[in-house]
């Protein structure tokens, strides 16, 4: 677990908004979708598009956890994407049946 929180911490400061805006990126936060290899059609939060031209275009997803409606899942507290690595932080070994 510390190896795992080492990397992330690593990578955290290289793979922000604030990074890419300060090397000169513009960065568009919305639902996008490719029209073409050169054309991105981006819609904002307000649901204004804007539609982009460029050699170059990077998509950064980004993703939650789904949690299924499932009646008591809520009482379990289970592990997801998000919570993983924090819960299992203080774990020397892995859980027993892995």
């Amino acid at each position: 677990m510390a190896r795992i929180h080492g990397i992330i911490a690593a990578i955290a400061p290289h793979d922000s908004v604030e990074r890419y805006t300060g090397l000169g990126v513009e960065v568009l936060k919305g639902h996008a979708h490719l029209i073409d290899p050169w054309t991105v059609e981006i819609t904002d939060a307000a649901g204004e598009q804007r539609r982009l031209t460029t050699r170059a275009v990077i998509i950064a997803t980004g993703a939650r956890p789904f949690l299924p409606p499932l009646p008591g899942l809520d009482d379990v507290a289970p592990l997801t994407s998000d919570n993983l690595w924090e819960r299992l932080r203080d774990h020397d070994r892995r859980p027993r049946g892995w």
